[in-house]
């Protein structure tokens, strides 16, 4: 959870690891650091993160979505308060690194992607 003037700690402590799986830092907290309320097992290089407040989707199926600079799944998370109640990995056939995701004011979300065949896509609920 981001708290005005927290300090993350990023570089010197985090859970992250570099794209090739080398060790960014061996340190996971420190005294004085916010630490993170939540830690992906892979790293999903997040490329920005979308609460949804719409209605196309089913209550609560999607909370956040972050789209990834990584060719991952994209990730829908439910929240409860400041703790991430359940989580869904998103589009996990989808081959295309996802920059952004938005909600359009009908409450559906859009993905953007950056592949050379990439664009704009729409996601609707199934």
């Amino acid at each position: 959870m981001i708290q005005r003037g927290g300090n993350f700690g990023w570089p010197v402590v985090t859970h992250g690891r570099e794209y090739w799986g080398g060790t960014i830092s061996r340190e996971r907290s420190r005294p004085g650091l916010v630490d993170p309320v939540h830690v992906w097992p892979r790293t999903v290089a997040p490329a920005g993160i979308t609460f949804y407040t719409g209605t196309e989707f089913p209550a609560g199926r999607i909370a956040s979505s972050s789209g990834a600079c990584r060719i991952v799944p994209s990730s829908g998370s439910e929240l409860d308060g400041e703790r991430v109640a359940r989580e869904e990995r998103l589009l996990t056939d989808f081959r295309q690194r996802i920059r952004h995701v938005v909600q359009s004011p009908d409450g559906r979300l859009h993905i953007l992607t950056d592949a050379s065949s990439g664009g704009v896509y729409r996601l609707d609920p199934s």
